[in-house]
């Protein structure tokens, strides 16, 4: 399939899928699952074959696959909000040398 056809089926630009593609643009999760969708492949092996997943452990492979496929139905507000609350997560336990999970216990 060219990449005319799969922009023409996601509804985008060739211009904006090869923008994605080069990663000059960023591609929401939804974006990621639909394009998945049109080429009949799951979307982590989108982002397998990037090469992005050689420098995490398979768990965390497996991890962010699940992700992906549950954030395709959030919305775009809701997805803003989990990041927000994703990026303090973060700083938090860059803070305090460990890993924050719920009710900030850690996590094993």
């Amino acid at each position: 399939m060219s990449q005319k056809q799969v922009a023409e089926r996601i509804g985008v630009s060739m211009q904006q899928l090869q923008k994605y593609e080069t990663a000059v643009n960023r591609i929401s999760a939804s974006r990621l699952v639909e394009i998945a969708n049109v080429l009949q492949v799951p979307p982590a092996e989108l982002l397998a074959a990037t090469g992005c997943y050689e420098a995490v452990g398979m768990d965390q492979y497996n991890r962010a696959e699940a992700l992906v496929e549950i954030l395709s139905g959030v919305s775009d507000s809701t997805l803003n909000l989990l990041m927000a609350m994703l990026h303090q997560i973060s700083s938090e336990r860059e803070n305090s040398g460990t890993e924050v999970g719920i009710n900030s216990s850690p996590l094993q």
